[in-house]
């Protein structure tokens, strides 16, 4: 299965390339080797750990000179070998949390998804990330609270998201009364945050943070849910915006969208703290019925805060779903399945109609717009399982 993977994903991921996906991270690890600093002597628009995966490809040419398609190459083989250990760890994080069901079920998921996803996986750095995270939720499932805050402030430095699961799995602790575990938790990913931050701030000055102020800036992406709908509303006749190019991507300019930025500013965070919310009295129910807070529901709150992060955000860039793919397998086929049908509309916009998309055309915008509207099912399907109805339909008897 893991020999199938890796042709997959090699062999996927060669012949969708497109030339220049590695250009940036190229220019960025060449910047580094001259030993200017990120954000004070060049623009970074990451977290710093996310030098890490930029520079290996480098690194593994042992001081040999390195040209823009050796990096390329080089880079693809590092993602397929992240995604390798991403499914060792589906595959412990299944053995730990479903103990009668065999793990090959869900790395079987996983090993469908990650080639799905393959013209993306294999030239973005969301990989790195997306196995930080995978090792926090083991971490977690494995009662290791300080590795578990330790996976996650390296995840959160390397690419921010991570960190809004620390609250899901703050009330994952809190639920089960484990204090100390969830002190722990908390204390290891935030002493994780400034410790690979804080150098920063002293080599880069006033600048050490403009990766935030950065994303902070920025409008909504064509491809988001608000951006998406608006695109529809232009190409229907309804609403009249435009598109323009900036911060690496297509964001869309009109005076709808400029109204709303607030909004989402206001809301976003208001979202993720209800997912919070939820599943903090979700945790504690199941303990009040079971005695216990079972790893199914912990997954399940994971995949709902990382799709909401998603829905919310403004941002919605098509390497997004890489977040997902480590957790989506762990859950019931049809979730699985679903799942997949977002990631083939999501590759089929982008990188194969992209340009009619950007054109107005009716048929990719509409497959946008549809693959959103899948990711709020999918969102409400994850947050909503039949067995939880089951129990509410229940006790209201």
């Amino acid at each position: 299965m893991v020999v199938l993977h890796v042709v997959a994903l090699l062999t996927i991921g060669w012949l969708t390339r497109t030339p220049g996906y590695t250009e940036l991270y190229f220019r960025i690890s060449l910047e580094l080797t001259q030993g200017r600093v990120p954000y004070r002597d060049f623009g970074l628009e990451y977290p710093p750990l996310a030098l890490v995966p930029f520079l290996l490809p480098r690194l593994a040419t042992l001081g040999q000179p390195l040209g823009p398609e050796d990096y390329e190459e080089l880079f693809l083989c590092l993602n397929v070998f992240l995604s390798v250990l991403t499914a060792l760890c589906v595959a412990a994080i299944a053995r730990r949390a479903y103990p009668a069901r065999k793990p090959a079920v869900a790395v079987a998921g996983y090993v469908l998804l990650a080639p799905l996803m393959a013209p993306m996986l294999a030239w973005r750095y969301d990989s790195f990330a997306a196995l930080l995270t995978a090792l926090a939720l083991l971490a977690v499932v494995q009662q290791r609270p300080l590795r578990a805050g330790l996976w996650l402030g390296l995840g959160a430095t390397a690419k921010i998201y991570p960190l809004f699961l620390l609250g899901v799995f703050g009330a994952h602790y809190l639920a089960a009364g484990e204090r100390r575990a969830l002190l722990r938790l908390a204390f290891a990913a935030l002493a994780t945050v400034a410790l690979v931050l804080l150098p920063f701030r002293f080599l880069a000055g006033d600048q050490w943070l403009s990766f935030l102020s950065y994303h902070q800036e920025r409008g909504f992406q064509i491809e988001s849910v608000i951006g998406g709908a608006l695109w529809l509303g232009d190409t229907m006749g309804l609403v009249p915006v435009t598109w323009i190019f900036n911060y690496g991507a297509y964001h869309i300019s009109s005076p709808v969208a400029n109204a709303l930025i607030p909004w989402q500013a206001a809301l976003f965070p208001l979202g993720l703290g209800g997912v919070v919310l939820v599943y903090l009295e979700r945790f504690q129910e199941e303990r009040r019925s079971t005695g216990e807070v079972g790893c199914n529901s912990l997954i399940r709150g994971t995949v709902v805060m990382l799709l909401a992060a998603l829905v919310g955000n403004k941002v919605f860039s098509p390497q997004f779903l890489i977040w997902l793919i480590p957790f989506v397998p762990l859950l019931p086929g049809r979730t699985v399945a679903l799942f997949a049908g977002i990631a083939a509309l999501t590759i089929y916009v982008y990188p194969f109609q992209y340009q009619p998309f950007l054109n107005g055309e009716l048929v990719p915008v509409l497959a946008l717009n549809c693959r959103n509207l899948l990711v709020i099912a999918l969102t409400l399907v994850v947050l909503f399982p039949r067995e939880h109805k089951r129990s509410a339909v229940t006790a209201l008897a």
